[in-house]
């Protein structure tokens, strides 16, 4: 994407508020710490975050943002299932 496409303004605008979600959640200050004020370490389980992101990639391709959206759903139900004892 180059910087001025609409959709790379979206992409942003995205990622954006979801830092400023990880940041009020308490994500980034228990997983991960800033160097320079970008995130450059993290704790076992932000590792464990980014290293399953990493690998579903790796495993299944370039996903688009609908497949990454649909992926996320389907693991979330199978987490909350598995914890409801189905």
């Amino acid at each position: 994407m180059k910087p001025e496409d609409e959709k790379m303004a979206q992409y942003i605008k995205t990622l954006e508020e979801l830092q400023d979600r990880m940041i009020k959640a308490g994500f980034l200050v228990r997983h991960g710490y800033s160097k320079h004020g970008n995130v450059a370490e993290f704790t076992p389980i932000g590792k464990s975050v980014i290293e399953a992101f990493a690998g579903i990639d790796r495993a299944l391709g370039p996903l688009t943002g609908q497949q990454v959206q649909v992926l996320w759903i389907y693991f979330r139900e199978i987490a909350k299932g598995r914890s409801e004892g189905r």
